[in-house]
Parts: C-alpha cells; sequence; structure tokens
C-alpha cells in the first residue's frame, strides 16, 4: 500500500512537471493549429503504445523535482525549522530519527508516513508552480493578456498555498516527532544522547 501510494505521489509531481516542460517546448516551437491536431491524432491513436514509455518519463521527472525539491529546501529552511526544534529541546534529530524507526509503533509511522507524502507534494508543487509561473512570463507573446494574467495568478497562488502547507506540515511534523520521541526516549533512557 505505501509503495502504491508513494508511486502514486512521484507520478502526481511528474505530470505537474510536464506542465512547465511543455512551456519550455512552447517557447522554441511555434504550433500551427494542423499541426497540433495532428499531434494529439497521433498520440491518441498510438496511446495503447505511448503508455508505458510516457509514465516512465513522467515517473522519472517526479523523482528528479522531488530530488531538486528536496535540496532546495533542505538548503534554506531545514536548520530555520527541523534543526531548531531538536537542538532548542537539547536533543540530535538523527538520534531521534533513529530511535523511533526502531521503537515507535506502526500506527505512529504510518501517520509519519502520510506526512512525508504530504511534505514531498508540497514541496514539489513549490518548485513546479514558480517554474509554470517563470515559463508562462516568458511565453506572454504566445497567449492573451487575460488569459496568461489568469494562468499566472493561479500558479502563484498554488506556490503560496503549497508553501504554507509544507511550512506547517514540516513544523508540526517534527515537532510532534519530538514530542513522541521524548515519550519513547525515558522507556529506553540509555539510548538517549543529549547535544553537549
Amino acid at each position: 500500500m505505501a509503495l502504491t501510494t508513494l508511486f502514486v505521489e512521484i507520478l502526481i509531481i511528474g505530470t505537474i512537471s510536464e506542465i512547465w516542460l511543455f512551456l519550455i517546448l512552447l517557447s522554441f516551437i511555434s504550433f500551427d493549429p494542423n499541426t497540433t491536431t495532428f499531434i494529439i491524432d497521433s498520440i491518441y491513436k498510438l496511446s495503447a503504445f505511448l503508455i508505458i514509455p510516457y509514465l516512465s518519463i513522467t515517473y522519472s521527472l517526479g523523482w528528479l523535482v522531488n530530488f531538486i525539491s528536496e535540496r532546495i529546501f533542505k538548503l534554506f529552511f531545514q536548520k530555520k525549522f527541523r534543526d531548531k526544534i531538536f537542538s532548542d529541546a537539547g536533543y540530535d534529530y538523527y538520534n531521534a530519527r533513529g530511535l523511533l524507526f526502531q521503537k515507535a509503533s506502526s500506527d505512529v509511522m504510518q501517520d509519519f508516513r502520510f506526512d512525508r507524502h504530504i511534505l514531498r507534494i508540497s514541496r514539489s508543487s513549490v518548485v513546479n508552480f514558480s517554474l509554470i509561473t517563470i515559463f508562462l512570463l516568458l511565453n506572454y507573446d504566445k497567449m492573451s493578456t487575460s488569459i496568461l494574467l489568469l494562468c499566472v495568478l493561479i500558479s502563484t497562488s498554488f506556490v503560496i498555498v503549497s508553501f504554507y502547507q509544507w511550512k506547517a506540515k514540516y513544523k508540526s511534523n517534527y515537532s510532534k516527532m519530538l514530542g513522541i520521541y521524548k515519550v519513547v526516549k525515558d522507556i529506553k533512557p540509555e539510548l538517549i544522547i543529549t547535544l553537549k
């Protein structure tokens, strides 16, 4: 079940990424109505043969965007949020995580896995919709001003909401982890490592 959820999650991230990839393509290629119709008809006729390669590319792209977004967010926000929560309490995050993975109940771990899904999707959505906004603006001459403004407004709203969701879930996830660690560590006090 967890692997299926992860697979779908990465496909969602990859599918959203394809929007900004299409906008990059649109920057270099001009599509006339006849060519567009021909391409859509060809894809439709070959869809049974294209589904596996399409899913493979989408899945790979999803993991790539997930990795890039994780690196960006780690660089700018990890010390500010996660590390601060644990250092302010006088504990080491990696020790807490290791103990929880060993000792926490399956329900607690399921809850953490669910939080990780939300964090990955919201973090990747910030990156994806930021790129969509940028490439929409770079294609300003390819669409009407009203459609462009609407699309930019929608994608910018997704950036803001996704970041807010990520930040709220990130803070609550690690605060919850610290709280559970404090409970679990008392069961095996010899496993705790406090910061000097």
